[in-house]
């Protein structure tokens, strides 16, 4: 059994009988968030790309954005090659998708100091589900300007990051 309990938690017998969740389980919780249906996407750079969707029934747009360049080789150390990365949105027809002004930017975020369970455990710090969960930022909102919707993410290195974005009234 190879992909099993072990690969998405901790063993919660070795960490004080507390399943804690590492950080490719909360990738595939914020692939499962993705509503609607898939819309095109272009790549930020070399290490930053992009999945969206977009569900016009509930005017939410969601994107999983990616800022990985790890070259992990077997027996040796991991070399990251990402770079802290701004990255610019930008939503094309965004006025006729919204039927708003302004919309609102939610982000939950995995990066090397938020749910780093092999940090953690090498520094001595216990897993515990605060220190574990996936980091939520504040909201931000950007407004409109006629059909287009410009705003920024900002990257950590070796980050994935899930983006919604909803009209407001």
């Amino acid at each position: 059994d190879v992909f099993g309990w072990d690969a998405l938690y901790l063993d919660p017998v070795v960490y004080g009988n507390k399943a804690c969740p590492k950080p490719i389980y909360h990738v595939f919780d914020m692939i499962s968030r993705l509503e609607g249906h898939r819309v095109e996407s272009t790549r930020g750079s070399d290490s930053v790309n992009c999945f969206a969707t977009a569900d016009p029934d509930k005017r939410k747009i969601t994107m999983l954005v990616w800022n990985y360049a790890a070259n992990i080789p077997e027996g040796g150390v991991p070399l990251d090659k990402s770079a802290p990365a701004k990255i610019p949105v930008h939503v094309r027809d965004a006025g006729d998708f919204f039927h708003a002004k302004q919309v609102k930017i939610e982000t939950w975020q995995i990066n090397e100091n938020t749910d780093n369970v092999a940090k953690m455990l090498t520094t001595g710090v216990a897993p515990d589900e605060q220190n574990t969960a996936m980091a939520q930022l504040p909201p931000a909102t950007a407004k409109l300007e006629g059909k287009l919707l410009d705003f920024a993410l900002v990257l950590p290195p070796s980050s994935v990051s899930l983006v919604v974005v909803t009209e407001m009234p």
